[in-house]
């Protein structure tokens, strides 16, 4: 219990000199629970944000607690990210996503396919290990763990449900590789 303290804490470590560098960017980028999967090609480009401490991690710290000003980002990237979404508190997770993007802001990325699972389970296109890997994640550690699979009819409407728009999905089978747009929210 204590680790999953210490993981959960309120104030993130930030590095605050690369965070206002990207920031200045023309572009902002953010990758939301970037792990160790960051994009070399574009390493200067995004903030990285991810739970666990590692090398080149800009931010270290809960989704539900991004320490980026409001409308501050153009484009968030969240690869195998969401199915690690608590669903009870999506509301606060995704107000925190929709905070931070400005409006029209682009979140895309990927998860895992629950309908091509389910077919891979059935008719035994995969081992074990896979399947046990997509359906309930790594499990090496906090925040490894899946708390939701999604099929593209089921993420759409959850992205539309939480203040995003224009969802479009590619044609990947096995994954879902998803693009959505904030929806503009008008100052009165």
């Amino acid at each position: 219990m204590e680790d999953f303290e210490v993981k959960k804490k309120e104030n993130p470590i930030v590095n605050v000199y690369e965070v206002n560098r990207k920031l200045s960017l023309p572009h902002t980028k953010l990758d939301l629970g970037c792990g160790l999967n960051r994009h070399e090609k574009e390493k200067n480009e995004y903030i990285y944000m991810d739970a666990d401490k590692a090398e080149g991690i800009d931010i270290v710290g809960d989704w539900n607690n991004i320490p980026l000003p409001p409308n501050s980002i153009d484009e968030i990237h969240s690869s195998d990210t969401i199915e690690h979404f608590r669903v009870w508190e999506y509301e606060k997770t995704f107000a925190e996503i929709v905070r931070v993007l400005k409006n029209g802001g682009k979140f895309w990325g990927t998860t895992p396919n629950r309908d091509y699972i389910v077919k891979a389970a059935y008719e035994g296109l995969k081992d074990e290990e896979w399947l046990r890997c997509n359906l309930h994640g790594h499990q090496l550690g906090f925040g490894h763990v899946h708390y939701n699979l999604f099929t593209k009819k089921s993420l759409k409407e959850t992205l539309e449900k939480y203040g995003f728009e224009n969802v479009v999905f590619s044609p990947i089978e096995e994954w879902i590789a998803f693009s959505a747009n904030k929806k503009p929210i008008v100052a009165l």
